[in-house]
């Protein structure tokens, strides 16, 4: 009888562990998670303590789970669980809320400088590279960080608080964290009201195209225009690019407005000069549609532009996350005469092997590299070189963008850059002179 009772209570603390913990990772599960943050926070509330709760994403977690498979991701997710016990301490309750996102509480630190000393840690861990069976991975990881006090004790505040807060940190770049601060909800009804126009400015008229020339470094000579969508809201004029394709793309509207930008454009392009390329920006989402294909090819049959004229630009965290379909997507691309370019190489994701693997026919190299280089630094002028001379043994084009000053112009003809792009020469405009695409002079480029 007492051997039944043991094993009974064992199966039972079994089953309890089982269905508080992740399988996986050992850490606490997100129900369970969830409640224990929830009881946490309300005693450290209404002591009057400092606490602290964060949420970390991790970035190109995806990308391992697609080149390596999903034992090594299994293998990853562990060996980061591990990383985030030892950076969060003994008294830190971490648990798994699903996929590759974690929530970390931290009671009782000795200010939320203190959190966010742990927060940089954990960073530094993650980021530092792993080995998994026999494969080195690198990922990194992005972190919202919240205070716990008598206005934010709840679960649900929590989680809404650290969310804003790691939204802001992904759009810093990633590889980063942010504390939330209350402006942060302003923003985030600004964004709903922005999201709520947006679906409706195309209809409008208010989504314009404007083409910024490409000149070929030693000759001037137009080679190719970027065409990029401009949105001018009725009431708040101009809204950049980086804050409304974003909303495009989390609210599925980037088919739409990219496909749009992709008819008009190329209907624009077959007007110029035949040597003149047309360059279009495709987000991920619209290359993971599987009309995209029928798109490109009914964009260039209603125009009539030639394919071999078009460029689609790929920016280095999509190739990151190109999987075995969407590679054969690019190839059948390739296959009627359509090319790529990568877009912003250098901004922080950068890999060799992928630009071999794409075959790309243009790098278009990330702006800071020419400031950098101009202002004489030796590490950026060996990366533009390298790039080069790779680029260069692959048949590719390499393109110096953001090019704001005659300095800088300089340095990335100095270093064989093939085609400059920037204010310095041209901005943007929306309408194109076929003369001026025929041959430049040097008072349009200057």
């Amino acid at each position: 009888m007492t051997n039944n009772r043991a094993a009974i209570k064992a199966a039972n603390e079994q089953l309890l562990y089982i269905t508080r913990h992740d399988s996986l990772t050992g850490l606490f599960a997100r129900d369970h998670f969830r409640a224990l943050l929830d009881q946490e926070a309300t005693e450290c509330a209404s002591k009057g303590q400092t606490a602290a709760f964060m949420l970390i994403d991790l970035d190109r977690f995806k990308q391992v789970n697609d080149v390596y498979g999903h034992a090594v991701g299994d293998g990853l997710l562990c060996e980061t669980a591990k990383r985030f016990r030892k950076a969060g301490g003994e008294d830190a309750i971490i648990g798994r809320l699903g996929g590759d996102e974690f929530g970390l509480f931290l009671p009782h630190p000795e200010s939320m400088e203190k959190a966010e000393q742990v927060a940089a840690e954990i960073i530094a861990e993650v980021g530092s590279g792993f080995r998994i069976e026999g494969k080195d991975v690198s990922i990194g990881a992005s972190i919202g960080l919240t205070a716990i006090d008598r206005e934010a004790s709840s679960t649900s505040v929590l989680m809404t608080n650290a969310d804003l807060a790691l939204y802001e940190a992904k759009n810093r770049g990633r590889g980063t964290y942010a504390a939330y601060r209350r402006e942060m909800r302003g923003r985030l009804e600004e964004r709903a009201l922005l999201e709520r126009d947006l679906q409706f400015a195309l209809g409008r008229g208010e989504i314009t195209v404007s083409y910024q020339p490409m000149f070929d470094a030693s000759s001037s000579r137009v080679l190719c225009y970027e065409a990029l969508m401009r949105w001018t809201h009725p009431i708040r004029g101009s809204v950049s690019p980086a804050d409304f394709i974003p909303i495009a793309e989390e609210n599925l509207l980037i088919d739409e407005l990219g496909g749009w930008l992709l008819y008009t454009s190329c209907a624009e392009a077959v007007k110029w000069p035949a040597h003149v390329k047309l360059a279009v920006n495709v987000s991920r989402l619209q290359l993971i549609n599987n009309g995209f294909f029928a798109t490109v090819v009914e964009a260039l049959s209603l125009s009539g532009l030639s394919p071999d004229r078009l460029v689609l630009e790929l920016t280095e965290s999509a190739v990151l996350e190109m999987d075995d379909d969407l590679q054969d997507l690019v190839k059948r691309l390739n296959a009627i005469g359509v090319s790529f370019a990568l877009d912003d190489f250098g901004s922080g994701y950068s890999s060799l092997n992928y630009i071999e693997k794409m075959r790309f026919s243009m790098i278009k190299i990330d702006p800071k590299f020419a400031q950098s280089s101009a202002e004489g630094s030796a590490n950026s002028q060996a990366v533009v070189s390298a790039v080069v001379s790779m680029a260069k043994s692959l048949d590719m084009v390499v393109a110096a963008e953001g090019i704001e000053a005659g300095e800088q112009a300089d340095a990335m003809r100095e270093l064989g850059c093939t085609c400059l792009q920037g204010y310095h020469f041209a901005k943007p405009s929306a309408f194109v002179s076929p003369d001026r695409a025929a041959s430049p002079n040097r008072r349009q480029v200057a």
